[in-house]
């Protein structure tokens, strides 16, 4: 194989063909399985905090600007990953017969006939946003922010660079559509 070839169904070094998917009350957790279960975890080039922390559907999210796109190499790699990433799911029912372990009894049935949501926001003039959720156990946030090897509070990132850990945690499904749910376990910021 040439090493511009690309393995079909392995991202970040992932193979898709060992994802796992474990049932919880509204989603699906998804996890990679390869001797033990593994979550699948990014860390991003440098990208830009627009806003800041924001309140979302009773969740807190923050968008990651995914700032230069067209000029920045590793930026763009970035997107094209996450983007190759999303269509595997969107693509799913195709894509399923090559997974290795069974499937949730009613995975396949809940996304049947329904819209993939993606997580990017490519907006027309202007740097696409990337959704991630802030990474939330029992009540109590997690996600940490390092600025100069000094934790941060959330209301002082709003403007501010860095790089992040990303963790594609599960699929959303309601009446209509599906989607990711990435989730940030940490931030270094510039």
């Amino acid at each position: 194989m040439s090493k511009k070839e690309q393995i079909p169904y392995k991202y970040y070094n992932y193979n898709f063909k060992n994802i796992a998917f474990y049932q919880n009350k509204t989603t699906y957790n998804i996890f990679i399985y390869k001797d033990m279960m593994r979550e699948i975890k990014i860390k991003s080039s440098i990208l830009n905090i627009p806003f800041g922390i924001e309140d979302y559907n009773n969740k807190k999210i923050i968008n990651l600007e995914l700032f230069n796109i067209k000029s920045n190499n590793e930026v763009y790699k970035m997107y094209s990953q996450i983007k190759s990433i999303e269509l595997f799911f969107e693509n799913f029912l195709k894509n399923c017969n090559i997974i290795k372990r069974d499937l949730p009894n009613n995975l396949l049935n809940d996304i049947k006939n329904k819209s993939f949501i993606s997580c990017i926001k490519d907006r027309e003039n202007s740097n696409a946003l990337f959704r991630v959720h802030i990474k939330k156990i029992k009540k109590k946030y997690l996600t940490v922010f390092k600025k100069k090897n000094k934790e941060i509070l959330y209301n002082n990132i709003k403007g501010n660079k860095g790089i992040f850990i990303i963790c594609l945690k599960s699929l959303w499904i309601s009446e209509n559509n599906y989607g990711l749910i990435w989730s940030l376990d940490s931030g270094v910021l510039d």
